[in-house]
């Protein structure tokens, strides 16, 4: 595995899960369990989490959960896995939508988090949870090399999540892996607040359910557990606006090409002949509602990911943006919220 990569990038997150499979080799080894939050920012963990030892990770660009998660278990930038976002092309003439995508996606096996664990002597087990909304190749990607446990959802078609059943859900989710037959476990534990957050963003609710992780974690590592939790990106406040909408359709209609991209990111592929002329009318077009920049600016053109994004990128800078589903908070762009995410460790004394 490539350990070049700064420490504080969301890339090294595997690294960091080696050096403790590393650590309690040749003791009386403990459980691992990591817990996977999607969408919350570091300075929300480090308000929520008083009695864990928190430092900062930068997240990947686009800053999207199916880029963001491959990063963080296999140590691979995006230009390495090759999945830039949600809506891209790939050896297609159309793009694709990577969680609906039902055919291989080419992303390489370098090992990750899972194989580590296994070759160190542990059984690796992934509780996929809300990841389940999403079967096809990108999560059997993501999971490769676990034992998936299937059957538990925390906020996928749960209607009104309150703090105290997730938190109640999870307890059991993860409690159900462990077992006292000598071999440990590393027990990754996906939790798509991300989910809740885009339609609420951080309300009271999602700050209790935060601060009740701080307990729950607290409670297993007096358990004989090491317990960590990682993040993918934030949110930001995103105001849907209809015209912006119409702005980015008429846009593609006025090149015939495709459109693709994740939340506050989005892109084009217009003809070679018409990228100049595309940048400057998005320029005009999106000034000050959008930074507009070629992707051989974002992506090494020697990458994965570059043939696979369209030339023309637009990334949202503001509050205004078109958004789905009524969301109200979204991600995938540059900020500060999106791009810082936490590394959190409990029982370091």
């Amino acid at each position: 595995m490539d350990r070049s990569e700064p420490p504080a990038s969301l890339i090294g997150f595997r690294h960091r899960i080696a050096t403790l499979l590393s650590e309690e080799r040749g003791a009386a080894r403990r459980d691992i369990i990591v817990l996977a939050l999607d969408g919350i920012p570091l300075a929300l963990a480090r308000r929520c989490w008083p009695h864990a030892n928190i430092s900062r990770m930068d997240s990947v660009f686009p800053s999207t959960s199916s880029t963001a998660w491959l990063s963080s278990l296999t140590g691979m930038t995006v230009d390495e896995h090759g999945i830039p976002g949600v809506v891209f092309r790939l050896d297609t003439p159309a793009p694709i939508n990577v969680y609906a995508h039902r055919q291989p996606l080419g992303v390489p096996d370098r090992g990750n988090l899972f194989s580590d664990a296994v070759a160190a002597g542990y059984r690796a087990l992934a509780v996929s949870a809300d990841l389940e909304a999403a079967p096809g190749p990108w999560l059997d990607t993501l999971l490769r090399h676990a034992e998936r446990v299937d059957g538990h959802r925390f906020y996928a078609d749960v209607a009104t999540p309150t703090a105290e059943d997730t938190i109640e859900a999870l307890r059991a989710a993860v409690d159900a892996q462990r077992s006292d037959d000598g071999v440990p476990r590393l027990i990754w534990c996906f939790v798509e607040v991300d989910r809740y957050i885009h339609m609420h963003g951080y309300d009271t609710e999602t700050m209790r359910f935060l601060e009740m992780i701080d307990t729950l974690a607290t409670a297993w590592t007096r358990d004989g557990a090491i317990v960590v939790a990682h993040s993918d990106h934030g949110l930001v406040p995103t105001r849907h606006e209809p015209e912006i909408e119409s702005m980015l359709q008429a846009s593609a209609r006025d090149f015939a090409c495709d459109a693709g991209g994740a939340g506050r990111t989005r892109w084009f592929y217009p003809q070679a002949h018409d990228e100049e002329r595309m940048l400057a009318r998005l320029e005009t077009r999106f000034a000050g509602i959008a930074r507009v920049c070629r992707a051989d600016t974002l992506f090494d053109v020697a990458g994965s990911a570059f043939p696979r994004v369209g030339p023309v990128v637009m990334i949202a800078e503001g509050d205004t943006f078109a958004t789905f589903d009524g969301h109200r908070f979204d991600h995938g762009s540059c900020t500060e919220t999106e791009m810082q995410v936490p590394y959190a460790r409990w029982g370091m004394g």
